[in-house]
């Protein structure tokens, strides 16, 4: 017995440094990861806002209130078709769930391949928001009412 006391004596100092290393390794891993959302929210806001600040743009939700009244919107292009020469730059794959930008067919040759040019983009489109085909949206008729956000 005065055997195991005598082993359980000589181990126990390194025992102690072994639990100090994993407390300090502890403190270090915990004050880092509250430090990294800061990091995150801080580098987000600034790719989002630019240098001119936030977007005076309307998000797809906003506008979806705002029918009638002639905004800019700033949303991402996930589903876009067309459909007798009118091209559909729609939000979702459910197209009356969400907001989408209308070009009709006689204004469409004014555009350069809108389908590939604003498939997976981020836009900014502008115009009078109004329902079309049941859901909100603006119609399009001049290259210059959609800008490329990324």
């Amino acid at each position: 017995m005065g055997r195991i006391i005598h082993m359980f004596k000589m181990k126990a100092p390194n025992l102690n440094r072994l639990s100090t290393l994993f407390c300090l390794a502890l403190i270090i891993l915990t004050v880092g990861c509250a430090a990294q959302p800061a990091e995150i929210e801080a580098t987000s806001n600034a790719d989002l806002s630019g240098a001119e600040g936030p977007s005076p743009c309307l998000t797809s939700m906003e506008a979806m209130n705002s029918v009638g009244k002639t905004a800019c919107v700033e949303f991402f292009i996930g589903n876009p078709s067309q459909f007798k020469g009118d091209v559909f730059l729609n939000e979702k794959a459910d197209y009356t769930k969400g907001f989408g930008v209308t070009i009709m067919a006689d204004s469409a040759v004014k555009f350069e391949d809108p389908l590939s040019k604003y498939r997976y983009k981020t836009i900014k489109a502008t115009g009078q928001i109004v329902v079309y085909d049941g859901h909100p949206g603006i119609i399009v008729s001049d290259p210059s009412n959609i800008t490329i956000v990324r």
